[in-house]
């Protein structure tokens, strides 16, 4: 049940940034000065995080499924994959979010 509360508010937040605002709710951004966020196109970092943020929603769901419903010798090994492909989108997103969000 937690994986699925985790999920639900990823899906809040990833609904809020697609739709272009909430630039507060992304680490970094909020704290930069304005000089810097000056750098960078809003909207587009926005929807981009927005984007990724639902993308981790569906592999937490996976997650949480996996558990409900794949057999025990199952679990480990879709959790691990679960797991390497969060860390794989956090690293693709980071590298896409500072080359093509910039103005």
């Amino acid at each position: 049940i937690g994986i699925f509360c985790v999920a639900a508010v990823l899906l809040i937040m990833g609904i809020v940034l697609c739709s272009g605002h909430g630039s507060w709710l992304i680490a970094g951004f909020n704290t930069m000065k304005k000089e810097e966020k000056e750098k960078y196109d809003e909207k587009k970092l926005c929807r981009g995080t927005g984007i990724h943020m639902l993308i981790v929603t569906a592999l937490c769901i996976a997650m949480g499924l996996t558990e409900a419903f794949c057999p025990e010798e199952m679990i480990d090994t879709v959790a691990k994959v679960c797991a390497a492909l969060i860390i794989i989108s956090i690293t693709v997103w980071i590298i896409w979010g500072n080359i093509f969000c910039k103005k």
